[in-house]
Parts: C-alpha cells; structure tokens; sequence
C-alpha cells in the first residue's frame, strides 16, 4: 500500500511530464532484496546523489555509510557546458533585442507626442482661455501616455509567459543530469521596467508642457484660421 504524502512540481532528476517515483532508498533496497534482487540492478548500476552542499561534504558522507562516489558533476560545470552555454546566450540576445524594441517603441511614442502636440495646439491655447489649468493638462498628457504604455506592457508580458509556460517543459539541458528548469517569474524586473515606463510618461508629460507653455498663442490662432 502507498500512501501519499504530498506532491511536488519539481524535483531533482525529473524529466519533461515523466512520473518521478521519491522513496526511502534502504526500505526500497530491503523491499527489492526479499523480492531476490539489488537496488543497483534495478538502477541500472547508477546511482545519482543530489545535494545542495559541498561536493567534498558529500563525499565524505558518501564514505561514511560505505558507498564509493565515482564522479561529481556541480552546477557551477554544469553552467559551463557547451549546451548551457548556448542556451544563456540565445536568451542573452533575445533580452538584447527586446530592449532594441523598447527603445525603438520610446522614440516611436515621442515622435506620437510630437504629433499630436501639433494637432491639439489650438485646442490647448482654447481650453487655457478658459480656466484650464497647467497641472490638469500635464496630468491629462502622463495619463495617457502612462495608459498606451501599461497596455502595451500588459500585453507583452502576457504573451511572454503564456509562451514561457508552453516550452519550459521541453528544455532539456543536460543529458548527464536530467531536470526540467524551473518557471521563475522575473517579478523584480518586471517591476523595473514599469517604473521606468512611468517615469518616462510623466517625464514627457512634462516636456509637453513645457512645450505648450512656449507657443505662441496669437500665432497658434492665427495658423488655425
């Protein structure tokens, strides 16, 4: 009988959606010897340890109960292995155009604003006329701008974990110590690139002020005649 003791979406030596099998390894090897076999010949011989410690700490534990560790493999090896390698640096690129992108999105939302401020020329020296204030108008300018840019991060991040979500699974990187990586949400960068986007909306809410505070009026009317 079996009985569960809880579940786990990640553990070491998990491949892919394969079921991964956690037991005590001497209650399994009494089990496998009253059953007349060896623990090593249903492993096939290999027999990984994983740890978060030292491999020197684990050798010596490893020594201490009778067992003879044949190789070691760290992380640190592991990261520098050719199939790691080249996986850090697509995503290495991909981060790179991706702020490519942003950059090019920010002049192409500086170059909007310089439209419309020539559009709403007339309509801004119309409302000042008529009691609108400095600060409503520099508020309404961030808003906007903060509004176009959150929608376009929401969508954007969106898609990105839906598309994280979907291969994540399928990665795999080392044949020698078999893992799925884990889907760690880069929560903090995220939040970066929000508060710059913010800053950089009011920033230009700003500069358009300072724009519409410049013009001439008289010559605004006279042009929109």
């Amino acid at each position: 009988p079996i009985g569960i003791e809880g579940r786990a979406r990640r553990f070491p030596g998990m491949v892919g959606g394969r079921p991964t099998l956690v037991v005590s390894a001497p209650a399994l090897a009494d089990e496998i010897e009253r059953a007349g076999g060896t623990l090593a010949g249903i492993a096939g011989r290999q027999l990984q340890v994983w740890s978060n410690g030292s491999p020197a700490a684990l050798e010596r534990a490893l020594e201490a109960d009778d067992q003879t560790p044949i190789a070691f493999l760290t992380a640190t090896e592991l990261r520098d292995t050719p199939s790691y390698l080249s996986l850090t640096w697509t995503f290495g690129l991909m981060k790179a155009l991706g702020l490519l992108i942003g950059l090019v999105a920010l002049l192409g939302t500086l170059l909007y604003l310089q439209t419309r401020q020539r559009e709403r020329q007339v309509s801004y020296a119309l409302s000042r006329r008529m009691g609108l204030g400095r600060s409503s108008h520099r508020a309404a300018v961030g808003m906007e701008l903060s509004a176009m840019l959150a929608v376009a991060v929401l969508s954007g991040v969106t898609l990105a974990l839906l598309a994280a979500i979907a291969m994540h699974d399928r990665i795999q990187l080392f044949a020698r110590a078999p893992a799925v990586p884990l889907l760690r949400v880069p929560i903090l960068l995220v939040a970066a690139g929000v508060a710059v986007l913010i800053a950089f909306a009011w920033a230009s809410a700003w500069l358009v002020q300072r724009s519409a505070d410049r013009m001439d009026v008289a010559q605004v009317m006279r042009l929109a005649r």
